[in-house]
């Protein structure tokens, strides 16, 4: 095999890539299809990922129910008033 079929094979391969890239980022981007979480990914993550990324935003965790997931054995931290938040 020569450097130009070599070239060649990998713009071809890279233009594949890039193809399937941009059809999975359209899915992801127009609410079809969730974001997969990456392979390794610990099952904690992808739960909190999937219950993050629901399209109806009614229907996503607020902070106490996101940490009863990532941290189920801890205890949430007490709610501040919002005046607190600012000039702790």
């Amino acid at each position: 095999m020569n450097l130009s079929c070599t070239i060649a094979s990998l713009k071809e391969e890279c233009q594949i890539i890039q193809a399937d890239l941009t059809t999975e980022c359209l899915q992801i981007l127009s609410g079809k299809q969730p974001m997969d979480p990456p392979s390794g990914t610990p099952p904690k993550i992808a739960t909190a990922m999937s219950i993050c990324f629901t399209q109806d935003p009614e229907e996503r965790p607020d902070f106490e129910a996101l940490f009863r997931v990532l941290a189920p054995n801890e205890q949430p931290p007490p709610p501040m008033d919002m005046w607190d938040t600012y000039v702790a």
